[in-house]
Order: C-alpha cells, then sequence, then structure tokens
C-alpha cells in the first residue's frame, strides 16, 4: 500500500521497521510505501493533546516496490499546491502510482478555475470550511467525485477560516 497521512491537529508519532522514528504534527503530509513489506506503528504520544488526522491508502501499480517513507511541510499557502506525483517532480512526494493529490486552500469568498484531465477522475475532500465544486456544496467531512469534466471551480462561500 502507498498510505498518505496528513495531520490536522495534534501529533502522530511514527516509528518502522525501516528505522524511521518521526513526528508529523499537524499541517504535514507524511507518504510511506509498504511495497515489500514494513511493519509500523502511528499513534499519539500526547496525553493532553487531541488527535486528527486523515489518511488515504492507494494500491501501487506495480507489486513489491521498495518500502520507503517520505515526510514534508508544503506550507499554508493560498491556492493550489502539488502533494503527491509518480516522479517527485517540483519537490513532491512519490507515489508508485498514476495519481497527484493537491491541496487547495481558499479565502472566504475566493473562486478559482483548475483545469482537469477529461479521461480521468478526481476525488475531492473537504478538510475544513466548506467549498462549492462546481454546482455542488460541500462541507467539512464532504467528498466527491468528478467523472470526465475538463475544469472545475473552486469557491469558498462562508464567513470563518481559511478553508481547505
Amino acid at each position: 500500500m502507498e498510505t498518505i497521512s496528513y495531520g490536522r491537529q495534534g501529533t502522530i508519532e511514527h516509528k518502522d521497521s525501516m528505522g524511521n522514528v518521526e513526528v508529523l504534527p499537524a499541517g504535514e503530509f507524511q507518504l510511506m510505501s509498504a511495497g515489500t513489506g514494513v511493519t509500523h506503528s502511528e499513534y499519539n504520544p500526547s496525553d493532553a493533546e487531541a488527535l486528527s488526522f486523515l489518511q488515504i491508502w492507494i494500491q501501487p501499480a506495480e507489486p513489491g516496490v521498495k518500502p520507503g517513507y517520505q515526510q514534508k511541510l508544503f506550507g499554508l499557502n493560498k491556492g493550489l499546491t502539488s502533494i503527491v506525483s509518480p516522479d517527485g517532480r517540483d519537490g513532491t512526494l512519490e507515489i508508485h502510482q498514476d495519481a497527484w493529490l493537491y491541496q487547495l486552500r481558499l479565502d472566504h469568498g475566493q473562486t478559482e478555475q483548475h483545469a482537469l484531465d477529461a479521461g480521468r477522475t478526481s476525488y475531492v475532500h473537504v478538510i475544513s470550511g466548506n467549498l462549492g465544486v462546481n454546482e455542488h456544496r460541500l462541507e467539512a467531512g464532504d467528498g466527491i467525485g468528478l467523472h470526465d469534466v475538463s475544469a472545475g471551480t473552486f469557491a469558498r462561500h462562508l464567513a470563518g477560516q481559511t478553508g481547505q
């Protein structure tokens, strides 16, 4: 499995059989390739601070890849940021699959248009705030699949914190 984790609140402590002992604070991304096999643990090291994180599991394109671990803070820049790609371009985390992951951060009232590959499926998941995606309105925790569309319009509607 290719496992992508994103810390929302608190800190995740990660240990694995490759010798990695890492701390993943809120706002950072981690990609672990289990490949030919790895044992690991992830847990909240704090008795006082709550932990909240998202995790995506993606099957690699080829079985038996070398296990690996990557972690990076991509910042809190507004707009679209590339996070994961199949070739690690532009400093992204490299995944063993034909898949891309982006982070989109918008302010209240902000709208952005992004081209989408019409031959692919895109999945949008709202981490916080709310988001208009084409004609759909999503709240925190909602997701939507976009099939065979060539563009997406993403708009932040309500006042409050920056949405992601």
